[in-house]
């Protein structure tokens, strides 16, 4: 039985709560030879509870069996609504941003701090809703200003007039801020998916590993000899060389002057002392060091000197 907690322990089961019968299993014996143990059990995995984490047993009457029979209950993770607040960071560069959390941080919520920051937290996502309608789709507002910038530089191309150029300007300015925005935005969402999907082998992970594989992967490289090298068997090769030649070889070894050192040495190990550090230990001299420790710095320390 020692051995069955052991195995269970390792391979990380745990047992998820039951009800009914609390022993599983009876010899249908009588009087002294009569056994009840709990033999039949369920066991689970965290993976398990991760996936359906209100999961319980009920043990049933064992009926014409010896074996009560276990019927497995449970749910699936409920999702919670409402539980995050967010807000894009584009809003965070309008004019009324401030002005609109310092209205509504000013009124005082009765109850506990944790209680106001939420109520306040809650206030402001109308507000805030409001602002990104006004904002409006900012992937349609970059196509729009990038409408407006090219019909302007035609217009500038074909009148050449001073009152075109400055509308040129102004649309070339709109146009810069409106694709800021729309980066400030994609970057938020793409943190997003990958605090929320980066980290359970999705799609999304997997995708991200080919880019950098592909970011990082050499297509060509350029010998010592000055030729261009695409095939990967002449790449690797090219690496090696160079590496042997940097790290390998017959460089010549410098030797250290420990002259020069020995204003910086504080402590120099002699030669004799040198010598010991190399020297085997012997038993008897673990044996001396063992026993010379304090009893307060080995508690609870019982070793017999037969062991020894």
């Amino acid at each position: 039985m020692a051995d069955f907690r052991e195995f269970i322990s390792n391979v990380g089961l745990v047992h998820p709560p039951f009800t009914g019968c609390p022993f599983t299993w009876h010899n249908c014996s009588e009087g002294d030879r009569s056994l009840w143990r709990r033999l039949d059990r369920a066991l689970v995995n965290p993976i398990w509870f991760n996936q359906w984490p209100q999961t319980t047993y009920f043990c049933a009457l064992p009926r014409t069996s010896d074996h009560s029979p276990i019927i497995l209950r449970g749910a699936a993770r409920q999702s919670v609504q409402g539980g995050i607040f967010r807000f894009d960071n584009v809003l965070a560069k309008h004019p009324k941003f401030l002005s609109m959390v310092q209205g509504v941080w000013r009124h005082h919520i009765h109850g506990t701090l944790m209680y106001g920051l939420v109520c306040k937290l809650k206030a402001l996502k109308g507000p805030f809703r409001a602002l990104r309608k006004v904002n409006g789709d900012l992937s349609d507002n970059v196509s729009a200003a990038k409408e407006f910038l090219d019909k302007a530089q035609g217009l500038l191309d074909d009148f050449k007039e001073d009152i075109l150029l400055q509308l040129v300007q102004c649309c070339r300015v709109i146009y810069c801020k409106t694709v800021e925005m729309e980066a400030t935005m994609l970057r938020q969402r793409a943190k997003m998916n990958w605090v929320q999907h980066g980290d359970q082998c999705s799609r999304l992970f997997f995708s991200r590993i080919n880019l950098r594989r592909a970011r990082q992967r050499v297509y060509q490289i350029t010998s010592s000899a000055g030729n261009i090298e695409t095939e990967p068997p002449q790449i690797a090769a090219e690496f090696l060389s160079f590496f042997q030649s940097l790290l390998g070889g017959m460089r010549q070894r410098r030797a250290i002057n420990l002259e020069f050192l020995q204003p910086l040495l504080k402590h120099r190990v002699t030669a004799e002392e040198a010598n010991e550090l190399v020297t085997p230990v012997t038993p008897a001299e673990v044996r001396a060091a063992f026993f010379d420790i304090d009893e307060h710095s080995a508690r609870g320390l019982m070793v017999s000197p037969r062991v020894l």
